[in-house]
């Protein structure tokens, strides 16, 4: 039955001549099990008889059949209780004084269930998070002057100096005596988590700090590996007057789901004011953690692709525009080139016209002083005789020119419609020109415009 849950137990008298420590580990069935451990008080065997007795009668008197287990531990103290009662009456007055604390717990695969009295701590040690991180918590109530002082400081009544120093800090406020007892820690369910280890002490082992005792577990292969290193760490610190220690190291191996429908709660027999929400119950922090991070990466890489198709489409939007554009700007021109031809054309053949016939009148003009303008002639000397001779044949020429006929005379008005005529052929000339370069002028720009219009 061992098999279902990884147990380790251990005790010291540390400087103590004898042992009032005792300890029992029952198992119940195959999923369950009764840890019992009390110290003893009352002076040399009083302690020792007082522990066994309780722890003894505790485990006879634990109804295992009950299903109600917070009853079941209730009742067990009674009768233990009642068995120190009688042991009193029937031993040595010497006994008279003998008591013990007690911590029982009942543990399964699911969950615990304690019943304490005294001041023996009651802790849980935890996983949290991933790389093999640990918390540690004592759980049950501390019924001693130490247990008030801590209550005291942590509601700021008094500061560290004065809970430390205090030297009545161990005396009880309560512990089974075989009278009535005065105060008892009795819990309801406590749910279970994976990893979890349950940590059941005296007070001698207190001699470690509670961090000193997490990395202890932390560092240990299995829990009985633990308990000898915690107990190996006690007697290493050789404090003064040590005290008996004592220790059950336990955890399920496997933790199963509590299929019952009792609300777990631990603290004080009262309903948890803050209740752990109920997927924590169903899925470990760890699992939670590995779900929350691959939600948020999804999550990203969903928006990572809307953000691209964004950007695709803007590209494709922005590229048809310009498309678009770019064709309706080459249809325009071409509608525009071929509305505008004509106009263009009548525009271009009356400025050219206007033109040829400013460039042909200026080179009438030219050609007309050119013309009227006479040559000039190199003088040459000439002899008396010779100039003498050339007068008599001039004189003769025009007398001759003259008698034949007065039409022959060139007058102002026979020059004038000379001009007339030649300034007439010059402007046909001209105008002939002038057509043809309209002609040409027009063939270009109906060149042109095909051009274009084959382009687009």
């Amino acid at each position: 039955m061992e098999d279902f849950f990884n147990i380790g137990a251990g005790t010291i008298p540390g400087d103590r001549e004898y042992q009032d420590d005792y300890y029992e580990r029952h198992p119940l069935d195959s999923h369950s099990y009764l840890l019992i451990l009390a110290d003893g008080m009352g002076g040399y065997a009083g302690g020792s008889i007082a522990s066994r007795t309780v722890v003894k009668n505790f485990k006879a008197n634990f109804d295992k059949n009950n299903s109600n287990i917070k009853e079941a531990l209730h009742q067990a103290l009674i009768k233990a209780n009642e068995a120190l009662a009688h042991k009193k009456e029937t031993e040595s007055p010497k006994l008279s004084q003998m008591g013990t604390t007690l911590i029982a717990v009942y543990i399964t695969q699911s969950f615990m269930q304690w019943v304490s009295v005294g001041d023996s701590p009651l802790w849980i040690v935890r996983k949290k998070g991933r790389l093999y991180q640990y918390e540690i918590e004592r759980i049950n109530k501390n019924h001693s002057i130490a247990g008030l002082l801590e209550l005291q400081f942590k509601h700021g009544e008094i500061d560290k100096e004065e809970r430390d120093s205090s030297p009545n800090r161990h005396m009880l406020t309560s512990a089974i005596t075989g009278e009535e007892l005065k105060s008892i820690d009795l819990s309801n369910k406590f749910p279970l988590e994976e990893g979890d280890i349950v940590i059941l002490a005296t007070d001698g082992i207190e001699t470690l700090k509670e961090d000193e005792i997490k990395e202890i577990i932390r560092k240990s292969k299995d829990n009985i590996q633990a308990t000898k290193d915690i107990l190996d760490a006690v007697i290493a610190k050789k404090s003064d007057n040590q005290d008996n220690s004592t220790i059950i190291i336990a955890s399920p191996k496997e933790i199963l789901k509590d299929s019952s429908n009792n609300t777990p709660n631990y603290i004080n027999n009262q309903i948890d004011k803050n209740p752990k929400p109920f997927y924590t119950q169903i899925l470990s922090p760890n699992k939670l953690i590995y779900i929350g991070s691959f939600i948020v990466v999804v999550l990203f890489l969903i928006l990572l692709k809307i953000l691209w198709i964004d950007t695709k489409v803007d590209n494709n939007t922005t590229t048809t525009r310009k498309e678009n554009n770019a064709t309706k700007i080459k249809k325009e021109d071409n509608k525009t080139v071929v509305k505008t031809l004509p106009k263009l054309t009548n525009q271009t053949i009356a400025t050219t016209t206007h033109t040829l016939e400013a460039v042909t009148s200026e080179e009438n003009n030219m050609s007309a002083q050119k013309t009227l303008t006479p040559t000039p002639k190199k003088r040459t000397k000439i002899s008396p005789k010779a100039l003498e001779a050339k007068e008599k044949e001039d004189n003769s020429t025009v007398s001759t020119e003259t008698n034949t006929s007065k039409s022959s005379v060139v007058t102002p008005k026979n020059l004038e419609f000379t001009l007339k005529e030649d300034n007439s052929i010059l402007d046909y000339i001209a105008k002939n020109k002038a057509e043809e370069q309209k002609q040409e002028e027009v063939n270009v720009l109906i060149i042109q415009s095909e051009l274009r219009i084959e382009a687009f």
